[in-house]
């Protein structure tokens, strides 16, 4: 079980970066245009894309450890191209292997956990972990929110992004410790080559959609649960509608993200209450969890106010829950197919609907309004919850005529 302590440790040094909240401040002081912060922010993603699919089935088929190694290496050097950047190449380079690192990330750290668990004949716990690991993240990311401010203008923003590399180096030395657990890896004899790439591609794609319910669940957590990580992105401008300045956007932004990482961590005990309670199974959890948010933004989104405001920061905590019930119910599911391209094809598919979701967005609602905004991801998660429930009502109803 060394390797659970050592996860929590991975997870926090990954997401402590204090540069995050100031990069582009940092971009915007070597003399870079709108236009190319823009682009720079649109480089990041091309390879996060692009190398979804590969990187898990590489991480399936070879070693999940050393594909962490390499993410921490790759995310550091990218910062520290940055540190001797003057201009928009070197920047665009670090954002390159920052998306690379970030696609060998997405998927093989899950089916680590999930198989160190199994070893262990734990698996039935990994809701509990992962939503811990995810708490640690949290945890991280609003203390980077919160210091990166301050250190950038107490120490330079210099100083700053070398505090980021010295972070992320020290993920990369810790995942020398890990210990390698593979099983896929294991029942394919170690067959490597495009040949068994496919056939991982395969199995995990007929994973997804060969069963309906399997096949609802995953559409429940890219369409209505995975909203809560694409609106975050006009967070800043929510808190800038309540006319805070910069040092308390960064406060409003931390605070979030701690709710976020208590939602991970209570997750487990969620699932165990809607158990006790004999709630029903996994989609109704996390319907009723979608459901309760998006009215939740709604009352919020009438009259954004200071006595309401908690009703927004329930709303990232419960989808936060649903986010880690999600994950651990897919992961339980899995037997034969290959855990991290099973999460790559997930993660793939809901990159896809993030950027058609903000194109949209940005036809339907040109303006930011606050009030306007939250509105209409309220409305969008509740009918979207009620075509999911309709379609889940069809499917449990042919599941007993058959």
């Amino acid at each position: 079980m060394k390797n659970i302590k050592l996860f929590y440790i991975l997870n926090f040094l990954r997401n402590l970066i204090p540069i995050c909240p100031v990069y582009v401040l940092l971009f915007q002081s070597k003399g870079l245009s709108l236009g190319e912060i823009s682009l720079l922010l649109a480089i990041w993603a091309v390879p996060a894309v692009v190398l979804e699919i590969p990187t898990g089935i590489l991480a399936d088929n070879w070693n999940r450890k050393h594909m962490l190694t390499l993410g921490f290496l790759l995310n550091a050097a990218g910062f520290m191209l940055w540190y001797f950047s003057e201009g928009f190449a070197l920047f665009a380079l670090g954002f390159i292997l920052w998306g690379i690192s970030e696609s060998f990330f997405s998927g093989t750290f899950e089916g680590l956990l999930f198989d160190t668990l199994k070893a262990c004949g734990k698996e039935d716990e990994f809701d509990r972990i992962y939503g811990r690991a995810n708490f640690f993240a949290g945890i991280s990311m609003a203390i980077s929110m919160f210091t990166g401010g301050f250190l950038s203008a107490a120490l330079g923003m210099g100083n700053a992004l070398l505090l980021s590399v010295l972070s992320v180096m020290g993920g990369f030395l810790v995942s020398f410790f890990l210990k390698e657990v593979n099983y896929y890896h294991s029942k394919t004899g170690k067959k490597q080559g495009l040949r068994q790439g496919m056939k991982t591609l395969k199995e995990a794609a007929l994973f997804l959609t060969g069963q309906h319910k399997i096949l609802l669940v995953a559409l429940a957590g890219i369409f209505i649960v995975g909203i809560a990580n694409i609106i975050d992105e006009y967070d800043p401008l929510i808190a800038e509608s309540f006319r805070l300045d910069l040092t308390w956007i960064g406060i409003w932004e931390g605070c979030r993200l701690l709710l976020g990482a208590l939602g991970s961590r209570i997750a487990w005990r969620v699932k165990g209450l809607a158990g006790r309670l004999r709630f029903g199974d996994i989609f109704g959890v996390i319907w009723t969890l979608s459901i309760v948010s998006a009215i939740c933004m709604g009352i919020f989104g009438l009259r954004p106010s200071w006595l309401l405001l908690p009703l927004y920061g329930l709303f990232y905590l419960m989808m936060a829950s649903a986010e880690v019930l999600v994950e651990d119910w897919l992961q339980q599911k899995i037997e034969e197919q290959g855990r991290a391209t099973v999460h790559s094809l997930f993660s793939l598919a809901f990159g896809g609907y993030g950027i058609l979701f903000c194109s949209v967005f940005a036809v339907v609602m040109p303006e930011f309004m606050a009030s306007r905004v939250l509105m209409g991801v309220s409305a969008y998660m509740f009918l979207a919850c009620l075509a999911m429930g309709a379609a889940y009502r069809v499917y449990v109803r042919k599941g007993t005529r058959g």
